[in-house]
């Protein structure tokens, strides 16, 4: 049986919900995309020295450093010191706590069908000049 797409079926219309806000310079977590974040970071508690930093404030940090392509030591004084926010951001690099978050959201969300999965294909053709070889025969001897 053959399926025709028709502007129905194609285009799936959804109503806008309210925890799907971009975190960024003026928009913090919402409590309903906290929720869903909390349980996937590790504990307040590092396992040196004192209490951390709140994590929803230095995730907020650190939306609004990218979003705004900010540099670190600009980061302004609500966050916090900059450096405490760039080592919370590698350290969760470094022990996976980034992923384990971004496959927990993605699995979230493929499986309430909030995700549309798109694949794009680029066959762009660079065309390469004879200078940009870096052969150390000289051009003018390819065109005799």
């Amino acid at each position: 049986m053959k399926r025709v797409l028709n502007s129905t079926t194609a285009f799936r219309t959804r109503p806008f919900r309210f925890d799907h806000r971009i975190v960024g310079p003026t928009v913090p977590l919402t409590d309903v995309q906290w929720m869903r974040i909390e349980p996937l970071l590790p504990d307040r508690m590092p396992v040196r020295g004192g209490r951390w930093r709140d994590h929803r404030e230095v995730i907020d940090a650190i939306a609004f450093k990218f979003q705004t392509g900010t540099q670190w030591v600009h980061l302004p004084e609500k966050y916090g010191n900059w450096r405490g926010v760039y080592n919370r951001l590698r350290m969760w690099a470094i022990d996976g706590t980034w992923e384990r978050v971004f496959t927990a959201l993605m699995a979230q969300a493929d499986a309430d069908e909030d995700l549309d999965w798109a694949v794009s294909v680029d066959s762009t053709i660079a065309i390469v000049t004879p200078w940009a070889w870096n052969w150390t025969t000289p051009i003018s001897a390819l065109r005799t």
